[in-house]
């Protein structure tokens, strides 16, 4: 499968959960939450056109990296937000980070090293938020 896709694929749709998540729903105004619900999956779908385009892959190779980085990128969401969840954000730090790194390794998620970084300052907003709102 095209890495470059199944990436794409991977951030558009742990992008788009999160910001359809109802706890995240407060850290951007209304209309950048649309812009980026919008813009996270044309730009998949451009990164996919293109390894077509210029000859690097076939369709079916993009399609398989599309599928596989949107399932996994989901699935990486769900745990990341149950882990949260399930131990109130507070007691993960620097547990989750580490998990989904291994999580990104263990799939073979190739050029994937910000996504740890991200999820840190995911995990930091989370965390900001329960304790400014007493959750």
């Amino acid at each position: 499968p095209s890495a470059h896709s199944q990436l794409a694929a991977f951030v558009a749709s742990y992008g788009v959960a999160l910001l359809l998540h109802h706890k995240s729903k407060h850290f951007l105004p209304p209309h950048e939450r649309v812009l980026l619900l919008v813009a996270l999956p044309i730009a998949s779908i451009l990164v996919a056109f293109s390894r077509v385009y210029l000859g690097y892959h076939t369709p079916e190779q993009v399609s398989v990296g599309v599928l596989l980085g949107a399932a996994l990128g989901a699935l990486a969401f769900c745990a990341a937000t149950a882990a949260i969840d399930a131990h109130d954000g507070a007691r993960l730090e620097g547990k989750l980070p580490t998990a989904v790194a291994s999580f990104v390794h263990a799939a073979r998620i190739k050029d994937a090293t910000r996504s740890v970084d991200a999820l840190r300052l995911e995990q930091q907003c989370f965390s900001q938020n329960a304790r400014a709102h007493g959750s």
